[in-house]
């Protein structure tokens, strides 16, 4: 397997189609299907599993995506190097992540970012879900419930481990329930509570931001869902359940397509993903 097969599969997971894919490679659907079928023959198994709507990936292929992207990436930063040498990136580029992301994982990295790029303004913008609203403006965001739209190309960044946490000292079984809340979009945190049998009406308290939920649980009055690195920057709170985390959260770059060339968002996106999948947030 070379990495001109792994576009074609990341190409097609992200489109969700063939023709999607020809569309993101400029290529044709019968040339993304035929090279892909050339790839499934070769592995033996299949990597997509075809469906009237487009295609899904197989479980294969859901482990194969996580290398391609770091593949991708890799390639990104060595473009990006070679271009340094003859076009400096420049300009402004919008952010769009949660404000704990913001303020603990990227903030204190950016003065060596801007080290490299001393041209490049970086605007960040503190929001869980919504939609970049500015369509002219070159902007990425980084979430973990909100799935690629065609209009966007989508990477894994990493995967970052909650548990549910209580203050020190407080009796967990007398404790409301808070929870991170994402409007109209159904977030993972809200389906751990399902799983836990804790119905909508018992908790107490809806947050957009795990900062904001962390200051509600170190008031002793609350339990809830919370990064551990997160957490762990508070010393008060402690972890209800032992063993493992409760649930991992997949954070994931969303980038337009029309913004995806342009070098200083290509400059940004590769130092989030490099910031992020580094930090001690992020699952080993």
């Amino acid at each position: 397997m070379e990495w001109d097969d792994l576009k074609y599969v990341l190409a097609t997971a992200r489109a969700g189609s063939f023709l999607g894919a020809a569309h993101l490679l400029k290529v044709t659907h019968t040339t993304v299907g035929r090279r892909i079928k050339a790839l499934e023959r070769d592995l033996g198994q299949p990597l997509f599993k075809r469906t009237r709507d487009g295609v899904e990936v197989t479980d294969l292929g859901r482990r194969i995506l996580p290398t391609a992207e770091d593949i991708e990436n890799q390639i990104r930063q060595i473009v990006l190097a070679s271009e340094a040498e003859t076009a400096e990136p420049e300009g402004h580029v919008r952010v769009h992540t949660a404000a704990w992301i913001i303020e603990y994982l990227l903030i204190p990295e950016l003065p060596k970012f801007h080290e490299q790029f001393p041209k490049v303004q970086v605007f960040f913008f503190i929001d869980v879900v919504d939609a970049v609203a500015d369509s002219t403006a070159a902007a990425l965001s980084l979430r973990f419930d909100v799935m690629a739209k065609r209009s966007e190309v989508e990477s894994r960044v990493a995967d970052i481990p909650f548990s549910l946490y209580k203050m020190r000292g407080a009796d967990d079984a007398h404790l409301k329930w808070a929870t991170t809340h994402g409007a109209n979009v159904a977030l993972q945190t809200a389906g751990w509570l399902e799983g836990q049998g804790v119905p909508p009406e018992d908790v107490s308290l809806f947050a957009s931001d795990a900062s904001s939920l962390r200051r509600a649980i170190e008031t002793g009055r609350y339990k809830g869902l919370v990064p551990d690195y997160l957490a762990g920057q508070s010393g008060n709170l402690v972890r209800v359940n032992k063993g493992p985390p409760d649930l991992i959260r997949r954070l994931r770059s969303i980038t337009p397509r029309r913004s995806l060339a342009q070098p200083e968002v290509q400059a940004v996106l590769s130092w989030l993903t490099d910031t992020v999948r580094n930090s001690p947030a992020a699952l080993r």
